[in-house]
């Protein structure tokens, strides 16, 4: 190993969401989902896509939608995703954007967190987050 340098790895945010989603959240939020009555559930992803590095925003989109290629029922939900920007005040706003369209659940703190649990969880919105150094609690 050379001093100074930082070998590129996966972005482990893909398999924590895949994992979070599918195993720990799935057998509640699977069959909640595949209970519901209406068709279209729609899954909110709020990830960093436009800074501080676009490939891991992509990497993570990527990661999402190849869980939902996978989903064990159908129809498989939808997902709909907003850019954080890694910034406060574009994550509240793509979580007030969520609660607005009233989509089922919503995934996203990746790298900040700032009011938007608050915003979703107010709303009565399921949050999964994947900084597990800042769980909200209510």
């Amino acid at each position: 190993m050379v001093v100074g340098t930082r070998s590129r790895k996966r972005h482990p945010v893909v398999r924590l969401l895949v994992t979070a989603v599918l195993a720990t959240a799935g057998p509640g939020l699977s069959s909640a989902l595949a209970a519901a009555p209406k068709a279209g559930t729609q899954i909110g992803a709020i990830i960093p896509e436009t800074w501080p590095d676009k490939a891991h925003g992509e990497e993570m989109r990527n990661g999402m939608m190849l869980a939902l290629k996978t989903w064990p029922g159908q129809p498989a939900p939808t997902l709909v995703v907003k850019d954080s920007a890694c910034d406060p005040k574009h994550a509240a706003a793509a979580a007030q954007a969520f609660v607005d369209a009233k989509v089922d659940v919503v995934i996203g703190g990746f790298c900040v967190l700032g009011t938007m649990p608050r915003v979703l969880i107010g709303a009565g919105i399921p949050f999964i987050s994947g900084n597990a150094e800042r769980i909200f609690r209510i």
